[in-house]
Protein backbone atom coordinates (compact mmCIF):
# COMPACT_ATOMS: atom_id res chain seq x y z
CA UNK A 1 0.00 0.00 0.00
CA UNK A 2 1.72 3.65 -0.84
CA UNK A 3 0.58 6.16 0.74
CA UNK A 4 2.01 10.28 0.87
CA UNK A 5 3.97 10.89 3.72
CA UNK A 6 2.91 13.91 5.22
CA UNK A 7 3.49 15.72 8.07
CA UNK A 8 2.28 18.55 10.47
CA UNK A 9 3.43 20.74 13.25
CA UNK A 10 2.54 21.26 17.05
CA UNK A 11 4.12 25.07 18.08
CA UNK A 12 4.13 24.07 21.83
CA UNK A 13 4.78 28.16 22.89
CA UNK A 14 2.20 29.62 20.19
CA UNK A 15 -0.42 26.85 20.68
CA UNK A 16 -1.43 26.63 16.73
CA UNK A 17 -1.12 23.47 14.42
CA UNK A 18 1.03 23.84 11.12
CA UNK A 19 1.31 22.12 8.01
CA UNK A 20 4.84 20.84 7.77
CA UNK A 21 6.56 21.79 5.13
CA UNK A 22 10.19 20.94 5.30
CA UNK A 23 11.49 18.40 8.32
CA UNK A 24 14.91 19.05 9.13
CA UNK A 25 16.03 15.63 11.04
CA UNK A 26 17.82 16.09 13.90
CA UNK A 27 21.63 15.80 13.76
CA UNK A 28 24.80 16.46 16.25
CA UNK A 29 24.68 19.96 15.62
CA UNK A 30 21.08 21.21 15.70
CA UNK A 31 19.60 19.80 18.78
CA UNK A 32 16.61 17.89 17.28
CA UNK A 33 14.04 17.64 14.73
CA UNK A 34 12.69 21.01 12.86
CA UNK A 35 10.33 22.55 10.87
CA UNK A 36 9.56 24.38 8.28
CA UNK A 37 6.04 25.21 8.27
CA UNK A 38 3.59 26.94 6.58
CA UNK A 39 2.29 30.00 8.21
CA UNK A 40 0.66 33.48 7.48
CA UNK A 41 1.81 37.08 7.66
CA UNK A 42 -1.83 38.74 8.96
CA UNK A 43 -0.61 42.57 7.72
CA UNK A 44 0.46 41.54 4.33
CA UNK A 45 -2.40 38.39 3.96
CA UNK A 46 0.41 35.73 2.50
CA UNK A 47 1.54 32.85 2.91
CA UNK A 48 4.75 32.79 4.90
CA UNK A 49 7.36 30.11 5.99
CA UNK A 50 8.05 30.19 9.51
CA UNK A 51 10.70 27.55 11.29
CA UNK A 52 9.93 26.12 14.40
CA UNK A 53 12.79 25.12 16.96
CA UNK A 54 13.05 21.74 18.31
CA UNK A 55 12.48 22.76 22.00
CA UNK A 56 9.04 24.17 20.65
CA UNK A 57 7.54 21.48 18.21
CA UNK A 58 5.76 18.40 18.72
CA UNK A 59 5.60 16.85 14.97
CA UNK A 60 2.93 14.02 13.87
CA UNK A 61 2.33 11.73 10.95
CA UNK A 62 -0.24 10.97 8.52
CA UNK A 63 -1.46 7.43 8.87
CA UNK A 64 -2.45 6.93 5.56
CA UNK A 65 -6.25 6.55 6.79
CA UNK A 66 -8.95 8.99 6.47
CA UNK A 67 -11.94 9.15 8.52
CA UNK A 68 -16.01 8.44 7.22
CA UNK A 69 -15.79 12.19 6.05
CA UNK A 70 -12.94 12.40 3.81
CA UNK A 71 -10.89 13.95 6.81
CA UNK A 72 -7.24 12.61 7.05
CA UNK A 73 -5.94 11.04 10.28
CA UNK A 74 -2.67 11.33 11.95
CA UNK A 75 -1.11 11.01 14.98
CA UNK A 76 -2.42 12.12 17.97
CA UNK A 77 -6.29 12.94 16.69
CA UNK A 78 -8.79 12.07 18.65
CA UNK A 79 -11.45 9.96 17.16
CA UNK A 80 -15.05 9.29 18.27
CA UNK A 81 -16.29 5.43 16.87
CA UNK A 82 -20.01 4.61 18.04
CA UNK A 83 -20.65 1.78 20.06
CA UNK A 84 -21.94 -0.38 17.63
CA UNK A 85 -25.19 -0.96 20.19
CA UNK A 86 -28.69 -1.37 18.04
CA UNK A 87 -30.15 2.02 18.15
CA UNK A 88 -33.55 0.08 18.50
CA UNK A 89 -32.47 -1.09 21.58
CA UNK A 90 -31.84 2.22 23.78
CA UNK A 91 -27.76 2.44 23.63
CA UNK A 92 -26.57 3.80 26.95
CA UNK A 93 -22.89 3.78 26.20
CA UNK A 94 -22.77 6.61 24.03
CA UNK A 95 -19.89 6.82 21.19
CA UNK A 96 -16.45 5.59 22.83
CA UNK A 97 -13.24 8.24 22.50
CA UNK A 98 -9.57 7.77 21.77
CA UNK A 99 -6.56 9.13 19.87
CA UNK A 100 -4.10 7.68 17.57
CA UNK A 101 -0.40 7.20 19.09
CA UNK A 102 2.70 5.19 17.40
CA UNK A 103 3.65 2.56 19.05
CA UNK A 104 7.72 2.08 17.87
CA UNK A 105 7.62 -1.52 19.30
CA UNK A 106 4.55 -3.25 17.08
CA UNK A 107 5.51 -0.19 14.51
CA UNK A 108 2.10 0.45 13.79
CA UNK A 109 -0.63 3.21 14.85
CA UNK A 110 -2.94 2.34 17.71
CA UNK A 111 -5.78 3.70 19.14
CA UNK A 112 -5.62 4.71 23.33
CA UNK A 113 -8.26 5.32 25.57
CA UNK A 114 -8.32 8.44 28.16
CA UNK A 115 -6.31 6.64 30.16
CA UNK A 116 -3.92 5.85 27.52
CA UNK A 117 -5.05 1.66 26.99
CA UNK A 118 -4.41 -0.10 23.95
CA UNK A 119 -8.02 -0.34 22.12
CA UNK A 120 -6.72 -2.61 19.32
CA UNK A 121 -10.04 -3.93 18.13
CA UNK A 122 -10.97 -0.56 17.78
CA UNK A 123 -8.34 0.47 15.22
CA UNK A 124 -8.58 -1.88 12.06
CA UNK A 125 -8.70 -0.70 8.26
CA UNK A 126 -11.80 -2.42 8.13
CA UNK A 127 -13.49 -0.36 10.57
CA UNK A 128 -12.43 3.17 8.90
CA UNK A 129 -16.31 4.02 8.25
CA UNK A 130 -16.51 3.91 11.86
CA UNK A 131 -13.68 6.65 12.86
CA UNK A 132 -15.09 10.71 12.70
CA UNK A 133 -11.82 13.05 13.62
CA UNK A 134 -13.10 15.29 16.26
CA UNK A 135 -10.29 16.98 17.41
CA UNK A 136 -6.61 16.12 18.74
CA UNK A 137 -4.64 16.16 22.08
CA UNK A 138 -3.73 19.82 21.68
CA UNK A 139 -6.70 21.31 20.76
CA UNK A 140 -9.50 19.17 21.69
CA UNK A 141 -8.07 17.12 25.17
CA UNK A 142 -9.88 13.86 25.27
CA UNK A 143 -11.55 14.69 28.90
CA UNK A 144 -12.89 17.99 26.93
CA UNK A 145 -14.91 15.47 24.30
CA UNK A 146 -18.30 15.19 24.81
Amino acid sequence: MSRPIKFRAWHKKRKRMYEVLILHMETLLNGGIWATVKGRDVIDQKDIHVQIQPKDIIVMQYTGLKDRNGKEIYEGDVIQMDCGCDSEYGCSHGPWHGYVKWDPETASYELRDMDGRWSGEAYEESMIDEYLVVGNIYETPLEDTP
